[in-house]
């Protein structure tokens, strides 16, 4: 646990040399910035020293909602604030694209912009467990994310019906993969990259 919060301190530093790297170069107003989490950090054997720092048990539930991980989006000149939408990785290239004023209507996209009145809240787990703002599965097991509690039998139907979407959303994104069907997409108006025209390995 040691390790983690020294790794996170050196993160925020270096993000910060970079944000000061932007405002002295003056990209930082002309830019949107986009900070994601990649997975939780805290391996399984130490929950023990986690129910310490954060003065709980690590339940099963526990352990889901510390799957949360950080998402900040900086836009020049607009306002900031909190949002406790649920979302997840592929929620963010939508958002990302409305926040640039790019109609995604035409796109084929499994998310949605979180920032939409229509954004879908229920977040799969590669596993097929999945969490909601109502609902939290884990390991074939409901719970009521309100109260942490086990689902009573009133629930179960609509935790069924979550658990039926999130079941097919996880085979489209396996077919998509394991079928490389990317390959075959090719919208209107997209044009084709050439690969050897880009050079990431040094400056020009």
């Amino acid at each position: 646990m040691d390790a983690y919060f020294q790794t996170a301190r050196y993160a925020d530093e270096a993000i910060e040399k970079v944000f000061t790297r932007l405002k002295e170069s003056g990209l930082y107003d002309n830019s949107v910035i986009v900070l994601y989490g990649d997975h939780y950090g805290i391996s399984e054997n130490h929950k023990k020293a986690m129910g310490k720092i954060i003065g709980k048990d690590i339940t099963p539930y526990e352990s889901a909602n510390l799957q949360r991980v950080p998402l900040f989006i900086h836009v020049p000149k607009m306002k900031g604030g909190i949002n406790h939408t649920y979302g997840g990785q592929a929620d963010l290239l939508p958002t990302l694209l409305h926040l640039l004023g790019i109609d995604t209507k035409n796109f084929v996209q499994f998310g949605s912009d979180l920032f939409s009145e229509e954004h879908n809240e229920v977040v799969p787990f590669r596993n097929g467990d999945f969490i909601s703002p109502t609902i939290v599965s884990i390991n074939e097991k409901f719970y009521d994310n309100q109260t942490g509690l086990p689902l009573d039998d009133r629930q179960m139907e609509n935790a069924n019906s979550l658990k039926k979407e999130v079941a097919y959303k996880l085979e489209l994104s396996d077919k998509v993969v394991n079928g490389d069907l990317l390959r075959f997409y090719t919208p209107k108006g997209y044009t084709p990259v050439d690969p050897s025209q880009y050079n990431y390995t040094k400056d020009e």
